[in-house]
């Protein structure tokens, strides 16, 4: 087949749905078929054209913030058109609506001579959390997001219902429910997935609680050392890992000193823009991962920690309520005492269901023929 995926980031970007985008890609071509992609170029920061592991990449200026899409939308249009009748595009998959790379093909879709699919990696909630209501900041961007969320699934509602295939995270995800309230049928189920060297068993894990994500206030890593520093974690590490090395970065810092006082000091190691194998490492050797997310969909850092045997506590978010070998909360002390619990008194049973869970789940392959089981099942529709 010939496969074109449109997917606001791509590597060297890095974030959760960049990686799962780029090994989907990249196993696609090890399965035969010839894949391009379609994302940002960052400001111009990256070429506009080259080849990683096999995938065609094109970029254009194009990207999202704060839920509005910003830049040449001509451009994307006549970018998605070329590839689709230059490279007799068989099927493409535009990756997340709310999202330049599935919002601006909305305007055209009814043109596109090629089968189409949709990747969702969840949607806005218009539920209302407890997070919701934690600050001020945070009401007044839930009822915004609200708004401008209800106004573009009323408005665009009908143009969604055009894609042959819809593909969600998990059996319990939001966008799943929401789509079948409007009777949008083929819904498929593909979760994220961990690369193979997380499924090593050779790895001596270390008292070490991990987070990984971008700094930003979504992500949370302030939530993150104020549970790590109220909890009694005996000789534990935090180590928080993310980019770009930003205001939030430089307020963590602070933040650190600031606890070293409050409390009593502990060891807290907070890198930036480090490489993917050092994080992969980091990630093998922590026993446990702490997010304080005020909103993830099905967090690959997660899934990534759970191959490499580490249990997960976090805010109630997304769909993890739904995966074993691990524990939610939206209370904040109830995640202070889970993780005194887990460094004062265990959390290996926690880990081994984590670990058996992932092998069963989260093999890229795996996953990675799920999609292309539904891509030919489209074109043979």
């Amino acid at each position: 087949m010939n496969i074109l995926i449109t997917v606001a980031t791509y590597f060297p970007l890095k974030d959760g749905v960049q990686k799962v985008t780029q090994y989907q890609a990249e196993n696609l071509v090890k399965l035969g078929h010839n894949v391009f992609v379609i994302t940002s170029n960052c400001g111009g920061k990256f070429k506009d054209k080259e080849k990683i592991n096999g995938v065609n990449i094109y970029r254009v200026d194009a990207t999202n913030k704060n839920m509005l899409h910003f830049g040449d939308y001509q451009q994307y249009k006549k970018r998605v058109y070329d590839i689709i009748e230059r490279e007799n595009i068989d099927v493409m998959m535009n990756v997340c609506l709310e999202s330049f790379s599935a919002d601006w093909v909305l305007k055209f879709i009814s043109n596109l001579k090629c089968k189409k699919i949709l990747m969702m990696h969840s949607m806005h909630d218009f539920r209302w959390n407890k997070i919701d209501f934690s600050s001020f900041s945070n009401c007044t961007k839930k009822i915004l997001r609200d708004i401008r969320g209800g106004m573009f699934y009323k408005s665009n509602i009908n143009t969604i219902k055009k894609y042959d295939a819809y593909i969600h995270l998990h059996e319990d995800d939001y966008s799943l429910n929401f789509f079948k309230k409007y009777k949008i049928d083929n819904n498929y189920i593909i979760y994220n997935a961990a690369d193979d060297v997380f499924f090593e068993n050779n790895v001596i894990k270390k008292n070490m609680i991990i987070n990984v994500g971008s700094y930003n206030s979504r992500k949370n890593q302030k939530g993150v050392m104020k549970i790590f520093y109220e909890a009694s974690t005996k000789d534990y590490e935090l180590v928080l890992i993310g980019n770009p090395s930003n205001k939030y970065y430089d307020d963590l810092i602070k933040l650190k000193k600031t606890f070293d006082k409050k409390f009593e000091e502990k060891k807290v190691t907070i890198l930036c823009n480090i490489d993917r194998k050092t994080t992969i490492d980091y990630l093998k050797k922590s026993s446990i991962y702490l997010s304080a997310s005020t909103w993830e969909g099905f967090p690959i850092s997660i899934v990534e920690s759970m191959a490499a045997g580490g249990t997960f506590i976090s805010t109630d978010v997304g769909i993890l309520n739904k995966i074993p070998g691990g524990v939610v909360s939206d209370d904040y002390n109830k995640l202070v005492d889970y993780l005194s619990e887990f460094c004062n008194n265990g959390y290996k049973e926690n880990s081994l269901i984590a670990k058996e869970y992932a092998s069963n789940n989260f093999v890229q392959i795996k996953q990675v023929k799920k999609l292309e089981k539904v891509m030919k099942k489209v074109l043979e529709e």
